[in-house]
């Protein structure tokens, strides 16, 4: 029923939480601030792009598009499909400004898109961009599937853009020592916790929600690890889930107090205190006895699977 990592490594609660988050930053707020025409405008350089509004329930979304960064994050604009105009909109404005909206559209005028022009690579381009390709999973040992995901393609976005707009680079100019990234790392991982914490705060003092936990151990190095998720339904009624921790488990017996005390170390980091509230938290688990005993006089269900 509920799957959680073979191998992880110390301090990957931290990564975990860092990767498979996403908040809104400074960034976010830079481009949120942006006029339409500085909007039209990045959109015209590539450097933001339209797509289909994830979730909306009300039919005005059938006419307009969201307008987002390369990181795929809304900056509060929208643009109608018809005659491409541009509007402010987030969700504390509403949709009442997008059913006002008075599209211009003629089939026979062309839309501003028409002017913008995309560039077709010829087949040498992308040969040598294969070959190394390849030679960068050969050399760093790196899997295939690595160009498939949203951080690499993010990453090489970025690349790209950053090329076009300075020009030739030395890459050893651009990029950071790993010491730097480790450092930045930690940091963007402790300033989203916060973030959560405050998320998961509102939605248990008002609602309530669920705990997923196990534990496993690395039979190579033996040693143990402990994971935490939470699950919870946001104000769009979708399901969500986050990992709060997978890191190693302390060099003690594998107790009932002793895994309760984690437990509650973890919530405690996200200011999920044991107090009254804990009669709105469900935890679920495999049917370990010392699992059980942990939880016993909390709101406690054996994973189904594990029966």
């Amino acid at each position: 029923m509920f799957i959680f990592f073979s191998i992880v490594v110390d301090h990957l609660s931290y990564i975990i939480i860092l990767l498979n988050l996403p908040c809104k930053d400074s960034h976010f707020d830079k481009m949120s601030d942006l006029t339409s025409e500085q909007v039209l405008s990045n959109l015209k350089k590539g450097e933001l792009q339209c797509r289909e509004k994830k979730g909306g329930s009300s039919d005005v979304w059938t006419n307009f598009n969201e307008i987002v960064d390369m990181q795929d994050q809304f900056i509060d604009y929208v643009m109608c499909k018809n005659c491409e105009h541009i509007l402010k909109y987030n969700y504390k404005i509403g949709t009442s400004t997008l059913k006002r909206h008075k599209c211009s559209f003629d089939e026979k005028q062309p839309k501003i898109t028409s002017y913008w022009t995309t560039k077709n690579f010829p087949t040498a381009a992308k040969d040598v961009t294969t070959e190394k390709i390849v030679n960068f999973v050969c050399k760093d040992l790196r899997p295939f599937e690595i160009i498939t995901g949203q951080g690499f393609r993010e990453f090489a976005q970025e690349m790209i853009n950053i090329g076009s707009k300075y020009g030739y680079l030395q890459v050893d100019e651009l990029f950071p020592h790993p010491t730097t990234i480790s450092r930045n790392i930690i940091k963007s991982a402790d300033f989203l916790k916060k973030k959560i914490a405050l998320n998961l705060k509102d939605i248990f003092e008002i609602v309530g929600g669920a705990f997923t936990s196990d534990m496993w151990t690395d039979d190579y190095r033996k040693i143990s690890y402990i994971s935490l998720t939470v699950h919870y339904i946001d104000d769009t009624w979708k399901m969500k889930e986050q990992i709060l921790a997978a890191s190693k488990f302390p060099d003690v017996r594998h107790t009932a107090d002793n895994i309760k005390k984690v437990i509650l170390n973890i919530l405690k980091g996200y200011n999920l205190v044991p107090d009254s509230s804990m009669k709105r938290y469900t935890f679920v688990t495999d049917s370990a006895s010392n699992y059980i005993s942990a939880f016993k006089g909390l709101n406690h269900i054996p994973c189904f699977a594990h029966r």
